[in-house]
């Protein structure tokens, strides 16, 4: 009796955990949270991307979007992908496909519904982590967006290698 008891609360306890997408997005967020520092990365680094939407306003570009990173090459890595991944029209869909792989779900037409948000998502990640998701996209100029994904120790205190705001993409014009 005692062990169809534990049973049937370990079976509620599993139905009752999100269940994460499984997508390739989920796959390279996964990654970027969890790999281990490379033999040239500094431990010590706090491991981020930013992702940037609208920060061309030149007349002749069409959309622009960029990424710049810490320098792990897994941040590296993850804004390339990011680059050639990404959805250019719609912001939103990056930060909650990346809420997504935690288990979040959204209404049909949320990709719309968060416009003009800024704050901070801690989302609970795998081993000894978690990832902070931030999002800016109401104090960047002229329209532009942005978020940032960084990995913190689930023992670091909130003050510890604190990032600074996500301040506006650097427009680089080629030569």
């Amino acid at each position: 009796m005692k062990l169809a008891r534990h049973l049937v609360f370990l079976a509620s306890v599993a139905i009752s955990q999100p269940v994460a997408a499984a997508t390739p997005l989920c796959e390279v967020i996964k990654k970027f949270e969890g790999s281990a520092p490379e033999p040239l990365d500094d431990p010590h680094q706090k491991r981020w991307i930013e992702f940037h939407w609208g920060f061309d306003r030149d007349p002749d570009t069409m959309w622009s979007w960029g990424c710049r990173h810490s320098k792990q090459m897994i941040a590296s890595q993850t804004c390339h992908w990011l680059e050639e991944h990404t959805n250019q029209e719609f912001a939103m869909a990056l930060p909650q496909g990346t809420m997504q792989c935690y288990g979040y779900k959204f209404p049909k037409y949320a990709l719309t519904d968060w416009s003009r948000i800024a704050g901070a998502i801690k989302l609970r990640g795998r081993a000894k982590h978690h990832l902070l998701l931030e999002l800016n996209y109401r104090d960047l100029p002229n329209g532009e967006v942005a978020i940032r994904l960084s990995v913190e120790a689930l023992n670091e205190g909130t003050g510890s290698q604190e990032m600074p705001p996500i301040e506006p993409m650097p427009l680089i014009r080629g030569k």
